[in-house]
């Protein structure tokens, strides 16, 4: 298996918005960690910064009215919880 670049975490997430969008689904909630492991797989080489790119490509993607729900108290990590809005834009 590949090892993920910066670019497959906004395709993923930009996937999951298609797909949530086109079933008429108002708003998504993605976690870090499950977005990770859909990108990653279920590799045992996933390191910290690949979870780095995963939670910039998370929050690099909100817009107005979308919410941060959970967040680790030292920063980002595999609990960061977005609420997105749909559809995107």
């Amino acid at each position: 298996m590949a090892v993920p670049s910066a670019d497959d975490f906004p395709t993923a997430l930009q996937g999951r918005f298609r797909e949530a969008s086109g079933v008429g689904r108002r708003w998504m909630y993605v976690t870090a960690s499950d977005l990770h492991r859909e990108v990653e797989g279920h590799s045992t080489s996933a390191g910290e910064d690949r979870m780095r790119l995963c939670v910039d490509a998370m929050r690099d993607a909100m817009r107005d009215g979308d919410t941060v729900l959970c967040e680790a108290p030292g920063g980002d990590g595999a609990t960061l919880t977005i609420r997105y809005l749909l559809p995107r834009s």
